[in-house]
């Protein structure tokens, strides 16, 4: 059965207009401060070329609520948005980049690392799933592993720019 656009979007103007229900998880900036993880915020680049190759900016969207990550590679770029559900407390992350690919992931803590197990579908429907591992070495260093059989690390520097 086809919905107008107005059915789509009756719902979701509803919680708004009369209040989505209360929850009790934490707001993702709580969740980053608590864990030290709120440095993430800003932009990093790959040291070597200056973010030429490998750029990542995380902003909030809306404060303590939603970040969103674009990243640029030198041949492709992405966007994703980071929040948490409210029914579970779990952080997600949900993005597309420039190729045509869709992905979706749940953020973890260990051993004070983050961790981001995503999974991605391409333009093409091949499936496959990264586990992204991101340390923080100090406050303007940061190290992404891409886990696999033989892992891939890129060391990343906290750039100046905004």
């Amino acid at each position: 059965m086809k919905r107008t656009i107005v059915g789509w979007l009756a719902g979701p103007l509803l919680l708004i207009a009369l209040g989505a229900p209360a929850v009790s998880a934490e707001s993702l900036g709580e969740l980053l401060r608590g864990a030290g993880w709120d440095r993430i915020v800003g932009v990093w680049v790959d040291q070597e070329t200056n973010g030429q190759n490998i750029r990542l900016a995380y902003a909030w969207k809306f404060a303590d609520k939603l970040i969103e990550l674009s990243v640029k590679t030198a041949d492709n770029e992405a966007t994703a948005l980071i929040g948490v559900n409210g029914k579970t407390g779990e952080v997600y992350q949900v993005g597309a980049d420039s190729k045509g690919t869709g992905s979706l992931g749940k953020w973890s803590a260990e051993d004070g690392d983050a961790v981001l197990d995503l999974g991605f579908v391409t333009e093409d429907g091949n499936e496959g799933r990264l586990k992204i591992r991101h340390h923080l070495q100090d406050a303007d260093t940061m190290v992404v592993t891409i886990d696999g059989d033989k892992p891939v690390a890129i060391t990343l520097v906290r750039s100046a720019e905004r």
